[in-house]
């Protein structure tokens, strides 16, 4: 088992978020290869709300995160 910590300082709260979206896709991309783990607070959460697309995203308060 092989692992890397990235560590991230001075990014904005949408920077955060399209990095993890961005690595979801590498890990989904890499599946036939290698299996990665991803382990955030709220990283399901964002996943979700990442992969939503037209109609999904214009239901009223579903935008906004609380």
């Amino acid at each position: 088992m092989n692992k890397v910590t990235i560590t991230c300082k001075n990014i904005s709260s949408k920077q955060w978020t399209t990095f993890l979206l961005e690595l979801n896709i590498i890990r989904k991309q890499w599946e036939k290869f290698a299996k990665f783990e991803m382990h955030t607070p709220n990283l399901k959460k964002t996943i979700v709300w990442g992969n939503k697309k037209g109609d999904e995203l214009t239901k009223k308060n579903e935008r906004h995160w609380r």
